[in-house]
């Protein structure tokens, strides 16, 4: 899986212990799915960000965790619907670069390459200063990097 797909955006730090800007950052789950997150224990952290996102179904940070952990543990159709969701739902360059090129993932794994393509453009318009090289290199050559140790890898 490509780097990038690993930096999620960072909450901001909280010196003053003053209430948040934002409080579903302060939820419990959402602090628990991070740090499972960051464990690779992707079971455990699914289960904190189901409940962050029920508890805050507009909470897209929570939401793309969640999505993040459906892709590591292979459930690429549950993983899907929430990318799907977080592309409808944000503004944020960001956040649609990951989830468009996540998608793109998803499709070049089933071999949908021109889905895959269509994927990785959205993902190069939303944030083109998101993306990494190898994205490139995918959409030029997609055979060479579906090869073991290759960008798909």
């Amino acid at each position: 899986m490509a780097k990038f797909l690993e930096k999620l955006p960072e909450i901001p730090p909280n010196p003053s212990n003053a209430a948040p800007p934002f409080p579903e950052y302060a939820s419990d789950s959402f602090r628990k799915g991070q740090g499972y997150f960051q464990l690779l224990m992707y079971n455990d952290a699914i289960r904190e960000f189901e409940k962050a996102v029920k508890e805050h179904p507009d909470f897209l940070l929570a939401r793309l965790y969640l999505a993040m952990g459906y892709l590591r543990l292979g459930d690429d159709a549950e993983a899907y619907r929430h990318f799907r969701l977080i592309t409808s739902l944000t503004d944020h360059a960001q956040m649609k670069a990951i989830s468009y090129h996540a998608m793109g993932c998803i499709q070049a794994k089933n071999a949908n390459l021109e889905q895959a393509k269509q994927y990785f453009k959205l993902a190069a318009m939303a944030d083109p200063s998101s993306l990494e090289p190898a994205l490139s290199d995918f959409c030029v050559n997609p055979e060479e990097n579906a090869e073991p140790g290759g960008f798909l890898s």
